[in-house]
């Protein structure tokens, strides 16, 4: 599993994303939530292994990417105004991510959104 989980963790930027400083987190995760899952299995079943401990701190990081992405999106339909949408996207992340720095993000997106 751990290795499962390391293949699908983060790809590195080529050399046209570095030239232009694309920012990869804002590109969808889906690789993410499967090293994820990968990750989670380790520490469920395996909590006394060597891995156990790398793997929580790579699901945090996973955790913190897969909630920037939502507020990411959550921001895109704010500026289309798509308000509803943009709630829905930040109560997903508050819901699912809890924990993560980006939440913050969620809530104010929530606010904003309400009271549009």
């Amino acid at each position: 599993m751990v290795h499962q989980g390391l293949v699908d963790f983060e790809r590195t930027p080529n050399a046209l994303e570095k030239l232009f400083r694309v920012d990869l987190t804002q590109r969808p995760p889906s690789t993410a939530r499967k090293s994820f899952a990968a990750f989670r299995t380790v520490v469920e079943q395996y909590p006394k292994s060597e891995y156990a401990h790398d793997a929580l701190q790579r699901m945090i990081y996973l955790r913190n990417r897969l909630a920037n992405y939502e507020v990411h999106v959550a921001r895109y339909y704010m500026k289309r105004g798509a308000y509803v949408a943009a709630v829905q996207r930040a109560k997903g992340c508050v819901e699912q991510y809890d924990g993560a720095p980006a939440v913050h993000d969620a809530v104010a997106i929530m606010v904003e959104g309400y009271d549009v």
